[in-house]
This record gives C-alpha cells, structure tokens and sequence, in this order.
C-alpha cells in the first residue's frame, strides 16, 4: 500500500490527489497528527476545512469531520473556521458525515459558541444560502442573525449567539437588542441555548460594552436542571470574579453552594475556584473557612463532606507545615548554638527526617541547613536571635553564655543590636564574668567596652 510521509506539507498534496487511496491515508495520517498534537497541524486547518465537503469520496469526507472534532476537543479555537463547513455536513446524505460533523460542532461548541471575527462572514454566507437570501437584498446582517436564532438547526442557532456577540463588540449601538436577544436563549429549554446565552451576557459584561448586572441570571441558572447549563454559570461566577473582584465576598457562597450539585466535575471546579480565592484574597480565608465548616455540619452527604475536608486541608496544610517547620528550625539552632557546630552525620540524619515529614529540602552541610531555616522563619535575622535568646532562657531557666553562641549563625553586629534592645525593655539582665570572678554586673549596653560575646544574660 502507498505510504506517505507525515509532514504536514506533503499531507496537504496527498489531500488533493487523484488516488482515493493516498487521499484517505493522508486524512487519516492528519487525524493522528492532530488527535495527539493539534498545534502541528495549526497552520493547514484551512485546507483540511476545504476538503471537508469538496472531495468525492464519503470516507475522507467523514475523516476530516473526525478529525476536527478531535482537534476541537484540545485547541476549539483552531477550528472555530470549520463551523460552516460542518454545519452544511450535517445535511450531507451519508450518516456516518452527519454524526462526525455533529460531533465536530459539539466538542468545538463544548466551551463556548464563540465565534472568532474572521468566521463570522462564511458563517452568514451560510445563512444567506439557507435563506436563499442575496447580498442585495434588504436584510441587514443583524436582521439576519436575529432571524437565525430561531433557525430549526440548533448549531445555527447555538452558533448565532457568537455571531451576534462579535457583530455587538463591533457595533456597540445595537446594546440596547441585548436583552431581548439573550433573555430568549436563556430562557430556552434547549440547554445548549441556556449555556450560549449565558456565556453572552458574561462575555459582553466582561467587555466593558454591556452595564446591566449578570449575577441574578447566573443565580438563576445556577439551579437548572441541566448539569450543562449549571456548568456554564459556575465559569460565569470566575469570569464575574476576575471582573469584579470586590463582590468576592458575595460570590463565595454560591460558589461554596456548588459543593452540594450532583455533578462531580462541578464539584470540582468550585473546589478549584475557591482555593484559587483563598490563594488571590488572602483577606477571605478565615470567612472561607468558617462557611466550610458550616456547610460540613448542614450537609450530610459524603462526597461534599470529603471534598469540604479535601478544601480545609489544602487551605490549612501550608500553614502546618510552615509552623513545623520553624519548630524544627528553633531546635536546629538551639542545637548549634550550644555546642557552636554541627557534625556532618547530624545534619544527614536531620534532612532524611525532614524528608520524611514531606519537606523537599536539599542540602550538604550545616550553612546551608541554616540558611534554609532562617529563610523559613519568613522574618529579620534579628527577630529570630530574640525569639530565640528568649526561648534558651526559658527552657534552661539559667545563665546563657553568649560566647557559645556561634559566630556561623549570627554576627557580632546583629548580636549587638538585639542584646541592647533586649536590655533597653529590661527583659534580660547582663553581666561580664572572667575566670569565674564578676568583672561588671548590670551591664545596660553593649558595645566597644562590653562586647556581645562577653555577657552572661539571665531573665531579668
């Protein structure tokens, strides 16, 4: 059998020949391309399009509708183009043409009915054609639309939403028909028309060109039957999220709400939406929280209680950890400060434990396990010596020699000035001892007389 090379150029040529033979093997070739990479095929979709209703033989003509529907499920956008083609294929008089092309404008159409600019004037050819309309006649391009939304063919008329949405963002005189427009969509029993409906008015609003509030719509919607529909509210709430970010806190409960749908993939996606939140608008966690364990007590339903809990731990986790992490941090320092070094077996040991805990932390020696501690202590070098001058004190409820407190950890500088502050507040006393003998009590002030690394500090 002939074989043909898989570059995209030759793929193209094998499209148009003569054999019916080569002219399959490279359609099919195409669909493995682009099943598993579509963007190296990106840049000869426009002739894949052309062959869609050109050639002759049903088979390339069911591969190619194929073969867009899979490219439409990863990249929709890069065979937005195609839309009239398939449309006209799902009059075509072999079935197998008719279902792939169905299912090319559904995965196409899976995320919004978005048409981009340059397909919006064979999208009305198309309909001009159906119509049986011409240029000429006085039937504006509006008008046109307008009539097509209650076109029999529903990707007509799910695609007619994008249309009218491109022709407002371009003609924003029109703005005042919006309502009328979109309010029948969203009021259809059709969800595909609910979903194009709301993605309008969402995508209008976010565009600056349209003022009315969407949030009562997509409350309502938000309660439909249809999953699709719920679906195409919850990605209106992000999208009034990133266009309005003060309503955070009026958008969270209907977020939260969607914990209890009966769909998993909206579970997860207000999952997704709130930890985006919490992550965005640190300022809303302690509210976010306290309305999941609410909700946790209301629902007894186990799949929104364990993704309330999943919620909870990924909001909490980091900070357990952090506190951990310190923790360990206090005890690594306590550790050299006392004995003024580290063996290399210790910190071995310590990093293996740390690794153990979930820390992913790579280091050879005892400078670097220091620098990665005083990092996590997320504050001044300085605010960490006093913490921690504060906490030897406490816990050995004795003298501390600050000449055992090693010179690798802190310097002599930043000692100076925390062992001043620390003595300005009285919170510690100091005293200057040499072979057991008091050479100066109640020292108030360290510097070119009484160095640092001379005290003895006791609790004042």
């Amino acid at each position: 059998m002939y074989q043909l090379n898989s570059d995209v150029n030759e793929l193209v040529i094998g499209l148009s020949d003569d054999n019916v033979g080569t002219r399959r093997i490279s359609a099919q070739t195409i669909g493995s391309i682009g099943k598993e990479n579509p963007l190296k095929i990106k840049d000869i979709i426009p002739e894949i399009v052309k062959t869609l209703n050109s050639d002759n033989d049903s088979y390339v003509r069911a591969t190619i509708a194929k073969v867009l529907g899979d490219i439409g499920l990863k990249e929709p956008d890069l065979v937005k183009i195609a839309i009239p083609e398939l449309i006209i294929g799902l009059n075509d008089k072999y079935v197998e043409i008719q279902e792939n092309a169905r299912y090319a404008l559904a995965t196409i159409g899976s995320q919004s009915p978005y048409l981009p600019h340059h397909a919006v004037d064979p999208f009305l050819d198309l309909i001009r054609t159906q119509y049986s309309l011409k240029e000429e006649e006085d039937i504006t391009d509006f008008q046109l639309l307008v009539k097509c939304t209650e076109n029999e063919n529903i990707w007509i008329r799910y695609f007619t939403i994008g249309a009218i949405v491109d022709y407002l963002l371009h003609n924003e005189e029109r703005l005042n028909d919006v309502p009328k427009l979109l309010g029948k969509s969203i009021e259809s029993s059709d969800y595909w028309m609910k979903k194009a409906g709301l993605w309008a008015l969402c995508h209008l609003w976010s565009s600056d060109v349209l003022e009315e509030d969407t949030l009562p719509v997509v409350k309502r919607a938000l309660n439909e039957d249809s999953p699709e529909v719920r679906l195409s509210a919850v990605n209106c709430l992000n999208i009034i999220l990133q266009k309005q970010s003060e309503r955070v806190d009026e958008l969270i409960p209907l977020i939260l709400d969607v914990f209890k749908d009966e769909e998993e993939r909206l579970r997860e996606l207000a999952y997704m939406l709130i930890i985006d939140i919490v992550e965005s608008y640190p300022i809303t966690e302690k509210d976010i929280i306290l309305q999941l364990v609410k909700l946790k007590q209301q629902t007894k339903k186990k799949e929104t209680r364990g993704l309330i809990t999943r919620t909870l731990e990924h909001i909490a986790k980091p900070k357990i950890k952090e506190q951990l992490l310190k923790k360990k941090g206090r005890y690594l320092l306590s550790k050299i400060a006392r004995k003024n070094s580290v063996s290399s077996s210790f910190v071995v040991k310590f990093v293996q434990q740390l690794s153990r805990e979930g820390f992913n932390i790579e280091v050879v020696n005892e400078k670097e396990l220091l620098e990665v501690f005083l990092q996590s202590f997320n504050s001044d070098e300085e605010r960490i010596l006093r913490d921690f001058l504060k906490q030897l004190i406490k816990e050995q409820e004795q003298q501390i020699d600050l000449n055992e407190i090693s010179s690798d950890v802190f310097s002599e500088e930043q000692l100076r000035r925390v062992i001043n502050k620390m003595l300005a507040s009285h919170w510690i006393k100091g005293e200057i001892i040499e072979e057991k003998k008091f050479v100066r009590k109640d020292v108030f002030f360290v510097g070119s007389v009484a160095k640092p690394r001379d005290l003895i500090i006791t609790k004042n």
